[in-house]
């Protein structure tokens, strides 16, 4: 099997077709890490793109990715 390539800063779509491309016999485990509610006291749910910002190979040999949603274009402070 191949060295499982970097993924972090991908987009998670992206991720995932590199590891269906060449490691489909992986076992992928996603975590998805968001902040609390009240943090911006916006009601936004599911905005942003999704992006690997961890990656790591559990004890047992699946790979383990920590995700996290992020504007593409933030919104001005203006």
């Amino acid at each position: 099997m191949k060295d499982i390539p970097t993924l972090t800063g991908l987009r998670l779509d992206e991720g995932l077709t590199i590891l269906g491309q060449d490691f489909e016999s992986l076992n992928v485990i996603i975590k998805e890490y968001t902040i609390p509610d009240d943090f911006y006291k916006k009601n936004i749910v599911n905005s942003g793109i999704k992006r690997i910002v961890r990656q790591k190979t559990t004890a047992n040999g699946n790979l383990e990715l920590t995700i996290c949603s992020f504007n593409e274009i933030p919104q001005s402070l203006l």
